[in-house]
C-alpha cells in the first residue's frame, strides 16, 4: 500500500483521478474528490494553489514543495509535493499530476527539535560560568556565551583543541586530565592558573564529566569553568587577618605559660597591638611580671603597669553569710562606696556561702574550692551546677536591706567555707571580688573562731588520680606568696 497520494486534474483544475493514499491523507473519498477543484486547499491558500497550477500547465515541473493543506475534517496538514504536466500523444498539456506525502509529524518533530535546541542554547547562554563540549578527539564543538566572552577573544574555536589555545605546558596538563574522561565514563575537578585573552592570570576551577551518547558510548566531555580568583584572594586575605591579633588577654598566673604566650603572640600582633597581663600586678603571681619584663627587655616596646590605681579603687570584696538552713542572714563589702560592688560578686559570694553550707556535714567540712574536683566529668557530682540556680531576687544593691530567704546557686571554686560551732556545722561564708586564691585567704580569716575541727576537714581524704597516684585534697588553697598579708 503506497503512502504517496496521487491525483490528476484537467486543464480547469477539476480532479479526475484520486488514489487510495489520497483518501487516507486528505480524508476525502473518491466520489467526494472527483469532479471538484482541490477541496483540500484552505481558503487563504487558493491564490498560492492557482499560481502553482498555472506554472505546471505551462510545462514546468515542480519539486520540493512544502504546502499547508487541510483534511476533510478541517484539521491542518503539511505535505511535501511534486507536480508535473500531463501531455497527450501530440505533446500538448492536458492537465497535471500531483504526488504528495504527509510530513505533518516530521514537521512537528522538527519544530519541537528546533524549539528544544533554541531553549537549550538560551539556557546555556544564561549560565554565567563558561560551559563547553568537546568531542572524543578533544575538539571544541559547543560553547556558551560566557565561554566565548572569557576565552573566545572574538575567534571561532569550533574544531580547535587546547593546543591551539594555550602554551604547550598548559595544553598538556588539560589534555592529560581529559584523556581519562575520554577513555571511560568518569568525572574530575581541578584548579589551574590560566591566562585570559587579555593576558591576565586567573585562578579557574574546572569541573568535567564524560558525555555518554544514547548508545552508551563515550561521545566526548562536558565541562564548566568557575573563576575563583576573587574567592582565593579573599581566602588568603582572611587567613592573613586571622593570623594577626590586635589584643591578647593573658590570665595564666605562672612564668612559663606567660613566656610561651609572649613567644607565640608577640610576632603575630598588628602594629600598636596590646598584650594585657591580668596578673602582672598581683604579688602572688611574680612569675607573670618576671616573664613580661624579661621578654620585653630587648624589644622596642615596653611594659607599663597602668592598672594599680584602678584595681585599688574597683576590685572589692563582697562577703555573704548564710545560716544552716541556707538563708542569707548577712553580707558586707570592703569598700566605703557600696554602689561600686558588682552585682555578679553579690551573687557569687552568696552562692559560695550557700554551697559550702549545703555540702558540709557534722562529719565532713568541704570548701567550694574542693567541691570543684567532684563536679568534673567522670565524678559523682558532674553537672551539679545546673541543679540549683541562683535566685536573681537576691541581686539587690548592697545598701538595700537584706531580703530573708534562700538565694541558692552553686559555685565550685575558692572563696566559700562552712562555719562550725565546735563539731557542728551552723552555716557558711562566701567571699568574692578578688583572685580565687585571695578569696580563699579572706574566707579563712573571716571565719576565724568558726573553723571546723581538723579531723572533719576534707584534706583528710585521699583520692587516686588517672595515673594511679594518691592525692590528698587540700581544704583551702592559699596564695603562694606569704607576703600577701602585707
Amino acid at each position: 500500500m503506497t503512502p504517496i497520494a496521487i491525483y490528476t486534474t484537467d486543464m480547469d483544475g477539476l480532479i479526475n483521478f484520486w488514489n487510495p493514499a489520497a483518501e487516507r491523507i486528505f480524508g476525502f473519498k473518491t466520489e467526494e474528490a472527483i469532479g471538484r477543484r482541490a477541496p483540500f486547499v484552505p481558503a487563504d491558500r487558493k491564490d498560492e494553489a492557482a499560481a502553482l497550477r498555472g506554472r505546471v500547465l505551462k510545462g514546468e515541473i515542480l519539486n520540493g514543495l512544502e504546502l499547508q493543506r487541510q483534511r476533510a475534517d478541517g484539521s491542518p496538514i503539511t505535505i511535501a509535493a511534486a507536480a508535473a504536466p500531463l501531455r497527450d500523444e501530440n505533446d500538448r498539456v492536458t492537465g497535471l499530476l500531483v504526488a504528495c506525502v504527509d510530513v505533518s509529524d516530521a514537521k512537528r518533530t522538527s519544530g519541537d527539535l528546533e524549539r528544544h535546541l533554541h531553549f537549550t542554547r538560551a539556557l546555556l547562554d544564561a549560565i554565567p560560568s563558561p560551559v563547553y563540549f568537546k568531542d572524543r578527539e578533544g575538539r571544541y564543538q559547543v560553547r556558551n556565551r560566557a565561554w566565548e566572552d572569557f576565552f573566545g577573544g572574538g575567534r571561532d574555536w569550533t574544531g580547535k583543541t587546547v593546543h591551539d589555545m594555550y602554551p604547550p605546558d598548559l595544553a598538556v596538563q588539560h589534555e592529560e586530565r581529559d584523556r581519562a574522561l575520554l577513555e571511560r565514563p568518569s568525572a574530575t575537578t581541578y584548579e589551574m592558573m590560566m591566562p585570559s585573552p587579555e593576558g591576565e592570570k586567573r585562578e579557574l576551577l574546572y569541573s568535567k564529566t564524560t558525555f555518554v551518547d544514547r548508545g552508551g558510548q563515550v561521545g566526548g566531555l562536558i565541562a564548566t569553568v568557575t573563576d575563583v580568583t576573587r574567592y582565593k584572594e579573599t581566602e588568603r586575605a582572611l587567613e592573613a587577618s586571622e593570623a594577626r591579633f590586635r589584643m591578647i588577654h593573658s590570665d595564666v598566673d605562672l612564668y612559663e605559660p606567660t613566656r610561651d604566650i609572649l613567644e607565640y603572640f608577640y610576632p603575630r600582633l598588628v602594629p600598636y597591638g596590646v598584650i594585657l597581663f591580668d596578673d602582672y600586678g598581683f604579688v602572688s603571681c611574680p612569675g607573670v611580671r618576671q616573664a613580661a619584663e624579661e621578654f620585653f627587655r630587648d624589644k622596642p616596646e615596653g611594659v607599663t603597669f597602668v592598672m594599680e590605681q584602678f584595681i585599688e579603687g574597683l576590685v572589692v570584696t563582697f562577703d555573704g553569710l548564710v545560716n544552716r538552713d541556707g538563708e542569707v542572714c548577712a553580707y558586707s563589702t570592703s569598700t566605703d562606696d557600696p554602689t561600686q560592688v558588682w552585682p555578679g560578686s553579690q551573687a557569687i559570694a552568696k552562692a559560695k556561702a550557700y554551697t559550702a553550707n549545703a555540702f558540709s556535714l557534722d562529719v565532713l567540712a568541704l570548701s567550694t574550692a574542693r567541691l570543684y574536683t567532684f563536679t568534673q566529668p567522670g565524678h559523682s557530682l558532674w553537672s551539679l551546677g545546673q541543679s540549683n540556680l541562683f535566685n536573681p531576687a537576691f541581686l539587690a544593691a548592697p545598701r538595700t536591706p537584706n531580703r530573708p530567704g534562700i538565694a541558692g546557686g552553686l559555685i565550685f571554686f575558692g572563696g566559700g567555707v562552712p562555719l562550725y560551732r565546735g563539731d557542728r556545722v551552723i552555716g557558711g561564708l562566701g567571699v568574692s571580688g578578688d583572685g580565687v586564691e585571695q578569696d580563699d585567704y579572706v574566707s579563712l580569716l573571716g571565719s576565724d573562731g568558726f573553723h571546723p575541727p581538723d579531723a572533719l576537714r576534707v584534706d583528710n581524704s585521699v583520692m587516686t588520680d588517672a595515673k594511679g597516684r594518691h592525692v590528698r585534697l587540700p581544704y583551702l588553697k592559699l596564695p603562694r606568696n606569704p607576703d600577701i598579708q602585707k
